[in-house]
Parts: C-alpha cells; structure tokens; sequence
C-alpha cells in the first residue's frame, strides 16, 4: 500500500486509503475522518486494524462494524466496495458518520 499525506506530514493525516485481494475478489475501502493532526491519524489506524481483520465479512456488516468499533471519536466518511474480479460485479457501501 502507499501512503502519501496531501498537505501535511502522513503522521497528521486522517485519511485512509485500504485495499486488499483475496479470493479473486478485491475490497476497497476510503476514509476521511473529520479534520486533520495526530488524533485523526490514530482514529484512522484503529480503521485500519479494524478493517484488516474484518474485509472478508459482509459490506453492511463491516461497515456496522467500523461504525460501532470508532464509537465515541471524531466523524468521518467512509466508502467500502468489494470487486467479483472475474465477473465485475461491484457491491458498494457508503455512510456520513457525526461523531462516532
């Protein structure tokens, strides 16, 4: 994966850009958490961990899932796909959160 914050040092960024194949499938999943510096860059980790272990889970079900698991931190956007690589088919989730 590669990592590049846009305007400030990676290390502030509270985006997250996550992709994983597995099973001739591909998950995708784009955050932004709402502002920027250190505690951004620590909600969008704990995503990530999140999501490494929970991918291959239904999409409503993970996207529950990070809602219930970032409860309580800032809010965010989040856009989740998982790709059917021989087929094409696309399934897709996307949510607003206020406030996790």
């Amino acid at each position: 994966m590669i990592l590049r914050a846009l305007l400030w040092d990676v290390s502030e960024c509270g985006d997250l850009g996550y992709i994983k194949e597995y099973d001739n499938k591909c998950f995708v999943c784009l955050i932004d958490i709402l502002g920027h510096g250190k505690v951004a860059r620590s909600i969008a980790v704990n995503a990530e961990e999140y999501l490494e272990a929970n991918y291959q889970r239904n999409l409503i079900d993970v996207m529950n899932g990070l809602h219930k698991h970032l409860y309580g931190s800032r809010g965010g956007v989040v856009l989740m796909c998982r790709l059917d690589i021989p087929t094409g088919y696309t399934d897709w989730e996307t949510s607003v959160y206020r406030n996790w």
